[in-house]
């Protein structure tokens, strides 16, 4: 986090960012300008096609317009439509290329290993996800996982949590954050999904929803997230994920916040809490 971004983030100036979905593929103001202006009958053939992990697309002149269509015309399947959503065409004087609008915000956690990136996209549907080390895992958690220093990523919404190995800079990590990002949108990158699957019933199901409601917010806001595992003879288990994973205040974390608010709502159920 720079300088100006601290002192805002201080004195309360700095606006929250807000997410926003995915729209249409647009035209900036200078691409409008040069496809109005292609002689009569032609248009620009836009085709995206894979490319390693992501998708590149192509710009090209063609006289074969939609039907009816007789003046000058942006031409795409309903596919490639689809492909682009979020990111605008963009025409610098010599060539198109694609553009995205993307705000990241760099947040400081308890845990001085950790961070917290408020963005105004969405990269998680569904549960929070959480990696580490070397695996199977989808494109854009293996671009943040190759940055020098990031030892773990944890996806939520429109938030992404890194953990940084220690004497490792901020001000690099958060620049390559930002810019891995931004690529994987121009990559035409889409929100990793994943379905909820508690299994949780009876005591579990009334815990996990405490949890839920009272607790996770919390830990959210400092850049970790909380899962419940089982409740087993009064012993609550969860997994601390994200910045909490590592925080030293973790301890702290669990038995003044977590243990005590459950021990308040199920005060004859729950014993104690346990970070697996």
């Amino acid at each position: 986090m720079g300088i100006l971004d601290t002192l805002k983030s201080a004195l309360g100036l700095q606006r929250p960012i807000q997410p926003h979905a995915a729209g249409p593929v647009t035209l900036t103001k200078e691409a409008a300008g040069t496809v109005i202006a292609l002689p009569e009958g032609v248009g620009i053939q836009v085709t995206t096609y894979a490319m390693g992990d992501g998708r590149v697309a192509r710009f090209a002149e063609s006289t074969e317009l939609p039907e009816g269509h007789t003046g000058p015309a942006l031409i795409l399947s309903s596919a490639d439509r689809e492909h682009l959503r979020g990111l605008r065409i963009h025409h610098d004087g010599h060539a198109f290329h694609l553009t995205v609008e993307l705000s990241v915000q760099p947040t400081e956690t308890p845990n001085p290993n950790s961070r917290l990136y408020i963005t105004s996209r969405n990269w998680a549907v569904g549960p929070p996800q959480s990696f580490h080390g070397a695996g199977a895992h989808p494109p854009l958690v293996q671009r943040l996982l190759s940055i020098e220093g990031v030892a773990g990523v944890l996806l939520r919404d429109n938030t992404v949590s890194i953990e940084r190995s220690d004497d490792t800079s901020w001000s690099r990590i958060d620049a390559e954050v930002s810019a891995t990002l931004r690529t994987y949108l121009l990559r035409m990158g889409r929100p990793l999904t994943k379905r909820e699957h508690t299994g949780h019933d009876g005591l579990a199901a009334a815990v996990a929803e405490v949890l839920e409601e009272r607790v996770a917010p919390m830990i959210r806001r400092d850049g970790g997230d909380i899962e419940l595992l089982d409740v087993t003879d009064g012993v609550v288990r969860v997994r601390l994920t994200g910045a909490c994973r590592t925080c030293p205040a973790s301890t702290m974390t669990l038995k003044m916040g977590v243990e005590a608010t459950l021990k308040e709502a199920f005060p004859e159920e729950v014993d104690s809490v346990e970070a697996l």
